[in-house]
C-alpha cells in the first residue's frame, strides 16, 4: 500500500515482471519492471517513507538462478541490479525484503539446502541503490523437508519506512526439528549480535521464551 492507500501488486505475465496500482476501482497503470519471463514465485515489495517502490524478483542469471532489484523514485524506474547469482539454488525463490526506518533495503536469501552449499541463511543491505557485502544472519537453522527457511519479513511501512536501524533484518526463520515439524524463530540484528526467541505451537496455545529466559504461554479460544 502507498501512504494515499493505494494497492501496489508485482507479478509475472508473458511479458515479463510488472507492476500495477489500483485507483478508482481498477487496475489501470501497469508498468514493466523486467521484459525477463522466467516464471519463478519470489516477487516482493516494499515502500519506503517517501512514497518510492523497491521490488526483487527471482529469475535465470548466467544460466543460474538468482535474486534481482530494481527501485522506482517519483515514478522512474531505476537499474536492475544482480543481489545474488552464483548457483541454481531454488531456496533463493523464498527470497525475504524488508525496509529499516532509514530507507535501507534488506534481502534475506538462502541456498536450496540439496545445493551441497550448507543451509546457511544470509543477507544484504541495499542503500541508496547500491548492493551491499553478504552477511550472515544464521548458520544453524535446518530446512524443513524441501521448503527453505526464510518465511517471513517483518517491517512497519508508516509513519517511519521500517523497523528502526540496527534490529532490521527482523523475521521469521523456520527450523527443521527432527519430528516431521518445523520451529518458528523470530531472529533480528541487534547491535551486531542475534535475538532468537523459540516459538512453539502446542494444540491450543502458543508457547515462547521471555528476554528473561522463562517460557511463556498465550492462552486462547483455538480457532
Amino acid at each position: 500500500m502507498s501512504s494515499a492507500n493505494a494497492p501496489v501488486v508485482i507479478y509475472n505475465d508473458a511479458g515479463g515482471k510488472k507492476f500495477n496500482t489500483r485507483s478508482g476501482g481498477t487496475w489501470s497503470n501497469e508498468e514493466t519492471i523486467s521484459t525477463n519471463t522466467t516464471n519463478f514465485q519470489g516477487n516482493k515489495i516494499v515502500v519506503d517513507s517517501a512514497d518510492n517502490y523497491h521490488v526483487i524478483w527471482i529469475e535465470n542469471i548466467d544460466s543460474s538462478r538468482g535474486i534481482k532489484y530494481r527501485k522506482r523514485t517519483s515514478g522512474v524506474w531505476g537499474t536492475e541490479q544482480i543481489v545474488i547469482s552464483n548457483a541454481a539454488l531454488p531456496g533463493y525463490e523464498a527470497g525475504l525484503l524488508g525496509i529499516d526506518s532509514s530507507n535501507a533495503v534488506y534481502v534475506v536469501y538462502q541456498p536450496d539446502q540439496d545445493s551441497g552449499l550448507g543451509e546457511t541463511i544470509y543477507y544484504k543491505i541495499i542503500a541508496s541503490e547500491i548492493v551491499g557485502i553478504e552477511n550472515t544472519l544464521d548458520s544453524t537453522s535446518t530446512q524443513p523437508d524441501i521448503y527453505p527457511s526464510p518465511y517471513a519479513m517483518l517491517y512497519h511501512r508508516f509513519p517511519s519506512s521500517g523497523i528502526p536501524v540496527g534490529i532490521m533484518p527482523a523475521c521469521l526463520i523456520l527450523s527443521d526439528n527432527g519430528s516431521g515439524y518445523a520451529d518458528v524463530y523470530y531472529l533480528a540484528t541487534i547491535s551486531e549480535s542475534e535475538d532468537v526467541r523459540l516459538i512453539s505451537i502446542g494444540f491450543t496455545t502458543l508457547h515462547y521464551t521471555g528476554e528473561d529466559g522463562k517460557e511463556y504461554v498465550l492462552q486462547g479460544t483455538a480457532v
